[in-house]
């Protein structure tokens, strides 16, 4: 694992679209990026085999559009951008 440091004002967009398992999440700055994803299930027949992704990982998004002062600016299907 690498370690990113972003300050709020330095968030300047954040992009959000399915993964396989959960909501993948991208948070971009100006020099740097990181990328999670909130909680996905793994299911097989119907039945939950595992958890992948962060347990709380809407909560880190909302914090992030909220801190960072962001707003939705687009949609296009299942993708969603969010900026200043």
């Amino acid at each position: 694992p690498r370690k990113v440091r972003l300050a709020w004002d330095e968030v300047q967009k954040v992009r959000t679209f399915p993964a396989r398992w959960g909501t993948a999440v991208q948070v971009m700055g100006e020099k740097t990026h990181f990328e999670f994803n909130t909680l996905g299930e793994v299911q097989y027949r119907g039945e939950v085999r595992g958890r992948i992704g962060f347990a709380r990982g809407q909560e880190m998004l909302d914090t992030i559009l909220r801190s960072a002062g962001l707003t939705v600016v687009a949609r296009d299907g299942q993708l969603t951008n969010y900026s200043r």
